[in-house]
C-alpha cells in the first residue's frame, strides 16, 4: 500500500477534493440536515489556503485543507475516511489544539 499527501493542482484533484467533501461532510444524512456545497467558496480559492488530497494506491481517500490565521495560528480542516472536523491550532508553547466551528456551507 502506498499513501501521498499531495497539493490539490490539478482539475482532477479538485474534482476528487470535492466529491469526497461532497460524501463525508455535505452528505444528506449528516447530523444537523443537509447543506449546499459551495465548489467555488472563497476558502477553497483563496490562494493563502492550501488543499491537500490523501491517495492511497492511487485511489484518493482524504482531503486537508490548511488556512493561515494572523500570524502564529491556523486552521486545519479535514475530510474523508469519516473525518468531520476543523482544528485551530497555535504556535509551541500556546493554547492547545480546540476543535472549531466548519464553515463553507449555507443551510437549504
Amino acid at each position: 500500500m502506498t499513501y501521498e499527501l499531495r497539493l490539490v493542482a490539478s482539475a482532477e484533484d479538485r474534482a476528487a477534493m470535492h466529491a469526497i467533501r461532497r460524501a463525508t461532510l455535505f452528505s444528506p444524512d449528516r447530523p444537523g440536515g443537509p447543506v449546499v456545497y459551495d465548489e467555488n467558496h472563497p476558502h477553497d480559492i483563496n490562494p493563502a489556503n492550501q488543499c491537500f488530497l490523501l491517495v492511497l494506491d492511487e485511489q484518493p481517500i482524504g482531503v486537508v485543507r490548511l488556512d493561515p490565521r494572523g500570524e502564529h495560528e491556523g486552521v486545519v480542516r479535514q475530510g474523508g475516511a469519516g473525518a468531520r472536523h476543523a482544528f485551530i491550532l497555535a504556535p509551541a508553547g500556546g493554547a492547545p489544539p480546540r476543535e472549531g466551528p466548519r464553515r463553507g456551507a449555507t443551510g437549504e
